[in-house]
């Protein structure tokens, strides 16, 4: 079996503190702010002493749905990753997200998506439609920017 790495970097117009408070917690809203990927989200247990979230996800990916249970272990201040331990396919993918510091007003956002678990036939179609992926997975994190960009605007003026 093998795998695939997609990763993505943005730059978010926020301090890096902002960031990760406002992008790993209501993450119940994650559907409605991200536009594209997630199309359900529930929160099954959150152990906030132990900085873990367990989540039920419907995802929405190259045409096909897939439903996965996901461990989400926080690192702060600046990093946090997502374990699949039960999905539709079997696929124990993990994702890592970390930020940091561009200036004080600026925080850089990397998310490692790697996609485990493939076959010789899987790991060529991810590869071949990475280009999609890549997209799908911009077009989720200028949902999630633009709801950021509204909301910690929005606390800031009141």
């Amino acid at each position: 079996m093998a795998h695939v790495e997609v990763t993505r970097e943005r730059e978010l117009a926020h301090p890096l503190e902002a960031c990760y408070d406002w992008l790993t917690t209501d993450v119940g809203s994650d559907p409605a702010r991200a536009g594209a990927v997630i199309e359900a989200r529930d929160v099954v247990t959150e152990d906030e002493k132990a900085g873990q979230t367990e989540l039920a996800d419907r995802i929405s990916a190259l045409g096909f749905q897939r439903q996965v249970r996901t461990i989400v272990d926080l690192d702060p201040p600046d990093t946090w990753r997502a374990r699949v331990f039960e999905s539709t396919d079997d696929a124990p993918d993990v994702f890592t997200y970390e930020l940091e510091p561009v200036t004080e007003d600026r925080t850089r956002l990397r998310a490692t998506y790697r996609f485990e678990g493939l076959d010789g036939l899987e790991t060529l179609l991810v590869r071949l439609l990475s280009p999609v992926v890549r997209r799908r997975l911009d077009r989720m994190w200028d949902g999630f920017e633009q709801a950021m960009d509204r909301e910690l605007d929005r606390e800031h003026v009141v």
